[in-house]
């Protein structure tokens, strides 16, 4: 996901036009233009509170491992657990650091990729089941 200011588009039968960071933030630099989906996001409540995906693992084993890694550097300030998904046949072991305080997630995703764990995923709280 990322935030999109005023761009474009700038070329006939487009909707869109990123900016190289952002097309790099979303893997799509290389292609040069992708089909994409937009939803408008509302900023969230200053007191309402956000959950971090850190990884969503096959291996319940290196989730236990990501978890144990994620506790260390936030040093225990949240909680830092394992969702289980089913898809189809495979598990996804999502793991999770949260609830955070809205104010303070972008910090603890910053402490996260300074750590080299990129991307992450921000969720609200009507998103945690997808």
């Amino acid at each position: 996901m990322v935030r999109v200011n005023d761009r474009g588009p700038f070329h006939e039968g487009r909707i869109i036009d990123l900016s190289y960071a952002a097309a790099v933030k979303l893997g799509i630099d290389k292609a040069g233009t992708a089909p994409v989906h937009i939803e408008v996001v509302e900023p969230p409540h200053r007191d309402s509170v956000l959950w971090i995906q850190a990884g969503a693992l096959s291996s319940g084993e290196r989730a236990e491992q990501l978890k144990k890694r994620l506790a260390d550097i936030t040093a225990g300030k949240w909680p830092v657990t394992i969702n289980e998904k089913q898809k189809g046949d495979l598990t996804l072991h999502r793991v999770r650091i949260g609830p955070i305080a809205a104010g303070k997630a972008n910090a603890v995703v910053e402490q996260l990729e300074k750590a080299g764990i990129s991307p992450t995923v921000v969720l609200m709280q009507h998103q945690l089941d997808i």
